[in-house]
């Protein structure tokens, strides 16, 4: 087996830490997690403002760093954008996570001009314990998150995680492309969905679920398997596959199956073996869509 060392190991593709990835509903579970925190433990010696109760203090103080944590979560999303060329990987969390802690930490700061009792807070030393009190409550629920998607990296199963794929796993390699078997992780593990990667045609978003097309061996019909997990979590297992793309926000489809397609740089409609569904290529992944078409011929 081929030895990784840490700096390979930070490059790896990595799941997304659903923080980054579902804002609008990991935001809430680190306030959650924040605010029970600081009732039970009372860290650093927390205590109650000038103005409030201990719990009225801190739920503000929450509030406002849940505030920090969802603007900061999205302008990461937007800096990369909705179809980054680059996997997310270990690299890439760490320095999230220590974004959105500064971004708390700052907002911290800020807010106890507000809540505390008038007193010299402008200076170094309490911007740098607003930091290290934020850090101590955040980077729980942050680091769990990371801890356990790192257990990807010992599963064999998950393949997008082990290693870096052979070549021949590529599609423009020569011997036996099409016959990879590519086996994706659901939420339970026992609905994991196995499949050759010629026999995947395209696979569709539905809420909480993704719909996969599959055309199997000596089938003339689409077979549907439908698995709960997000497309995104799906783009990511199927990134080191060179035919697999998103066109759309709920769409990934084998470019290997597209037998045509038709519209202008506003978008486009594809035509895939085994169906007669027109599956839509969004204005913003025209040009993508349009390169690695050409890459694979």
């Amino acid at each position: 087996m081929k030895q990784v060392n840490a700096v390979d190991i930070l490059h790896q593709p990595f799941p997304v830490n659903f923080i980054f990835r579902d804002p609008a509903k990991g935001v809430p579970v680190l306030m959650a997690f924040s605010f029970l925190f600081v009732l039970i433990y009372r860290p650093l010696g927390s205590h109650p403002g000038a103005h409030f109760s201990y719990e009225i203090t801190m739920a503000l103080y929450v509030l406002a760093t849940g505030c920090a944590a969802y603007l900061t979560a999205l302008f990461i999303r937007q800096l990369r954008g909705e179809n980054a060329a680059n996997p997310w990987n270990i690299k890439l969390e760490l320095i999230s996570i220590l974004c959105v802690i500064l971004a708390m930490g700052t907002f911290v700061f800020l807010m106890a001009f507000l809540l505390e009792e008038g007193a010299d807070r402008w200076n170094l030393p309490t911007f740098i314990s607003s930091l290290k009190s934020t850090a101590l409550v955040a980077m729980i629920p942050f680091l769990a998150v990371t801890m356990y998607n790192a257990r990807t990296m010992f599963n064999s199963n998950q393949r997008y995680i082990n290693s870096s794929p052979a070549p021949d796993t590529f599609p423009n390699a020569s011997q036996h492309a099409d016959d990879v078997e590519i086996t994706i992780q659901t939420q339970l593990r026992d609905e994991n969905v196995t499949f050759l990667l010629r026999e995947f045609v395209f696979a569709e978003s539905d809420g909480n679920y993704v719909n996969f097309h599959l055309l199997r061996k000596n089938a003339s019909d689409l077979q549907k398997v439908v698995a709960r997990l997000s497309i995104s979590s799906l783009e990511e297992q199927l990134h080191p596959h060179e035919s697999f793309m998103r066109t759309h926000r709920a769409f990934i489809v084998n470019l290997r199956n597209v037998k045509e397609s038709a519209g202008n740089a506003l978008g486009l409609q594809l035509k895939l073996t085994g169906t007669n569904a027109a599956i839509p290529v969004s204005r913003s992944h025209v040009k993508g869509f349009k390169n690695k078409i050409k890459s694979l011929k």
